[in-house]
């Protein structure tokens, strides 16, 4: 009997010079995104993937959102401004928030308050096994595992220093979801930005 021996991405091995057309960071990516249109479509919003542009700017995705959301709404429609990130580490929690490192050029970026619309880190948090990020069944698709949102609106300067990046802490409260990003939308609706909460 013959044992094939798969590598810990959960990938078969490739023979010759095939190659798979993504890598692992390139799935973790793509199923960010997935996660962000299934959670965005079913609240109601319209999820666009932003250009090359955006993108250098930290807009990673454009959720439009049109409707009447609270009794007195400022705003019927406005756009909520995404950078999406994905890992499959496993996440420090210090005083039940969760530690990440992000890019100091986009920390400083995403901490202005000159922008005329709500802008979130949504953070998606995958398993360290490939093989359980995405599963089907003739009931079920099931992508894992969740997803954390912060808003860095307001936040302190970047601490001086040659390192590239800073560790930033998100509560574990702040978990993205429906039920959460339809209260953040009543809150935009009324130009009552979230900002940056000091852990």
């Amino acid at each position: 009997m013959w044992r094939v021996n798969y590598p810990r991405s959960g990938r078969k091995p490739l023979r010759g010079n095939q190659q798979m057309p993504l890598s692992d960071n390139d799935i973790k990516s793509e199923l960010s995104y997935a996660y962000l249109h299934a959670v965005s479509a079913r609240a109601g919003c319209e999820c666009l993937h932003s250009g090359r542009h955006s993108d250098n700017l930290g807009i990673d995705a454009r959720l439009t959102a049109a409707g009447i959301f609270a009794p007195t709404p400022s705003l019927t429609v406005f756009d909520v401004y995404v950078q999406l990130k994905a890992t499959s580490q496993k996440l420090a929690v210090v005083r039940n928030h969760i530690s990440f490192r992000i890019e100091k050029s986009l920390y400083d970026r995403m901490r202005v308050t000159t922008v005329s619309n709500q802008w979130i880190l949504v953070v998606v948090v995958l398993p360290e096994e490939a093989t359980n990020w995405l599963s089907t069944s003739a009931q079920t698709l099931t992508l894992r595992k969740c997803a954390y949102w912060l808003s860095l609106r307001d936040a302190p300067p970047p601490p001086p220093g040659p390192d590239e990046k800073l560790t930033i802490r998100i509560p574990r409260r702040n978990r993205f979801t429906v039920a959460s990003l339809q209260g953040l939308l009543v809150r935009c609706s009324q130009e009552n930005w979230v900002t940056y909460e000091v852990s």
